[in-house]
């Protein structure tokens, strides 16, 4: 059979408009006899705007009432079956279906959800402020507003284990939809005391060693996130010291058991075995406070000693401490985030901080759309920073090689 199509508005088929003159001659010519379209109608006559599809369009002058569905019937015509389904529905009954159809998504959005952030560092660290606005930033976009549908609170640890479990202790008693941790002591505070609440966590060193989660592709937890660090960083930070200091014969590797619970064994299971492989011999610095790690760094020689510092909340908060005493001591010391390298460390290799709070806004805003946990694989880093401070190299009278100095992302002078 064939598909019968009528003409636009404006542009009748001449047997259209002839069928039109023979059924309402009144309604189809106008003072001097011309043919007139529907839209050449005289206003106030019927609702000539409300024209819900062309062959439903209903127009009134005199008391008589034509359409292109009468002008159908008239012409011994029948309605097919290939018309859409809306277009049985008269403009009411289209708003309300349409209503039905969004109400869920728009009440959801319109409901105040709570977002809990725990950040494992200290409130004072610009870098940490920064990620937290990206982190903001990409919610927003994400069409989550602060004091519209989304009420946050913010806490910081200041790199204490102790901190983090107390804090996380109170934001569970705020009874919030979601969680974001950022790094492992967070992390553990909200596996231990944030049962039943979903958890993203962001710059975890080892998710699966921690016991956070079962497996990265299915968490099998309360918990999944963005991991930091791969075993196969240990290689490229011994590489890279060797490239700055190829004489020296010892590779050190310094973490705090209290924050990093996990770093025995990347150093047993990735770091030993690497350095063996350049030529050093390992040395684990698994330390307890400050002084100790002043005592440590004051002990190395610059001939024969290469440092190597682990992604830890405690060597993130004694930042500045490592970054002057191996200074002055003229001991080549790589780090694990960029951030060292503009505070005026020598060279740094990690994945980018900012990238992974960038995504794990897309993560809270599924869980908070109601999304499970355990559909949200855990993600590991995509994007690397190299880092290299040349006037920190100067000042230790190290010379960069060529090679090193094309692959760095962010350099330093």
């Amino acid at each position: 059979m064939q598909r019968l199509r009528l003409p636009r508005r404006g542009a009748l088929d001449p047997h259209h408009v002839a069928q039109l003159d023979e059924d309402h001659p009144a309604d189809s010519r106008d003072a001097g006899g011309a043919r007139r379209r529907p839209r050449d109608l005289p206003e106030g006559h019927g609702s000539h705007r409300r024209k819900l599809c062309c062959n439903w369009y209903r127009r009134s002058e005199g008391g008589k009432t034509w359409s292109y569905a009468s002008q159908w019937r008239s012409l011994g015509l029948k309605k097919t079956a290939h018309r859409h389904p809306m277009m049985h529905l008269d403009r009411r009954s289209f708003v309300a279906a349409a209503g039905s159809l969004f109400a869920p998504r728009l009440a959801q959005a319109a409901k105040m959800q709570k977002l809990a952030i725990l950040m494992g560092v200290d409130a004072s660290d610009n870098d940490a402020q920064n990620r937290v606005s990206i982190l903001r930033n990409e919610l927003s976009r994400l069409g989550w507003t602060e004091g519209n549908n989304l009420e946050s609170r913010l806490v910081w640890s200041s790199g204490r284990a102790d901190n983090a479990v107390r804090l996380a202790q109170e934001l569970v008693a705020w009874t919030p939809n979601v969680i974001l941790a950022q790094n492992t002591i967070s992390a553990q505070a909200c596996f231990d005391h944030a049962k039943g609440i979903p958890v993203v966590f962001v710059s975890v060193f080892d998710a699966i060693g921690s016991g956070f989660v079962k497996s990265l592709a299915v968490p099998g937890t309360h918990m999944t996130g963005f991991i930091n660090h791969s075993y196969q960083l240990a290689a490229k930070w011994i590489e890279f010291a060797r490239a700055l200091s190829p004489r020296s014969h010892r590779m050190h590797l310094v973490w705090s058991p209290r924050t990093l619970p996990v770093g025995e064994r990347f150093y047993q299971s990735a770091f030993a075995e690497a350095a063996r492989a350049f030529g050093y011999e390992p040395v684990a610095w698994p330390l307890e406070s400050a002084d100790e790690l002043r005592s440590l760094i004051d002990g190395l020689r610059s001939e024969t000693d290469n440092l190597a510092v682990m992604a830890d909340p405690f060597t993130t908060v004694n930042r500045q401490t490592i970054i002057a005493r191996v200074a002055d001591n003229r001991i080549v010391t790589v780090y694990p985030w960029l951030y060292f390298v503009k505070d005026g460390g020598l060279l740094s290799y990690g994945p980018d901080q900012n990238d992974m709070f960038k995504r794990s806004a897309a993560y809270l805003d599924r869980i908070l759309r109601s999304q499970p946990v355990s559909n949200l694989p855990v993600q590991a880093p995509v994007a690397f920073d190299l880092g290299l401070n040349l006037t920190t190299a100067r000042a230790m009278g190290i010379e960069v090689p060529p090679l090193l100095l094309a692959h760095a992302t962010q350099i330093v002078e």
